[in-house]
C-alpha cells in the first residue's frame, strides 16, 4: 500500500481546487445543503465534519475550529446528530503538516472534536493509511491516535 502514497498525492495535487473570492468547494456546499435538509426535519443524520489540526485551518476558511463547532451546534439544535472526522496523516497527506508531527496534528483535531460537542469522531486514518503507514513511526503514531480517541 505504501509504494501508492506519491500516486495518491499526485492525484489529489491535480485534483485540488484553489480557493478564490466568490467561490465555493465541494465540501462548504454539501455542509450547507446538509444543514438545509436538517433545518427543514428533513433528515436525522449528518454529513460528517472535517477537522484539521494546522495553524493555518484554525484561522482561515470554512475548516475554523469555531466554525465546526457552530455548524455542530446547528445541527443539534434540530436534534440532529453529527460527527467529526479527522486522520493521522491528512495535514501532511495534502502538504500542510507546518513541520509538525502528525500525532501532534491529530491530538489537536481530537481536542477540536470534543470541545466542537461533537457526538462522535470517524478514524480518517483508515481511508488514509498509505501515508502514515510509509513513514518511520506512523503505524505507531495512528494506534496512538486510536487510544487518544478511546
Amino acid at each position: 500500500v505504501a509504494r501508492f502514497a506519491p500516486f495518491n498525492a499526485l492525484a489529489i495535487l491535480v485534483g485540488s481546487q484553489t480557493g478564490r473570492g466568490g467561490v465555493l468547494t465541494q465540501c462548504a456546499v454539501e455542509e450547507s445543503r446538509g444543514l438545509q435538509l436538517a433545518m427543514k426535519g428533513l433528515t436525522s443524520y449528518a454529513e460528517t465534519l472535517s477537522v484539521y489540526g494546522t495553524e493555518r485551518a484554525f484561522v482561515d476558511g470554512d475548516d475554523t475550529p469555531w466554525s465546526k463547532a457552530f455548524l455542530a451546534s446547528a445541527y443539534a439544535s434540530r436534534g440532529v446528530k453529527v460527527r467529526f472526522t479527522s486522520g493521522t496523516g491528512s495535514e501532511a497527506l495534502m502538504g500542510h503538516s507546518e513541520g509538525r508531527s502528525m500525532l501532534y496534528l491529530e491530538a489537536r483535531c481530537l481536542l477540536v472534536t470534543r470541545g466542537g460537542g461533537s457526538q462522535g469522531v470517524q478514524n480518517g486514518s483508515i481511508s488514509c493509511i498509505a501515508l502514515p503507514e510509509s513513514l518511520p513511526g506512523g503505524v505507531r503514531a495512528v494506534l496512538a491516535e486510536n487510544l487518544l480517541a478511546a
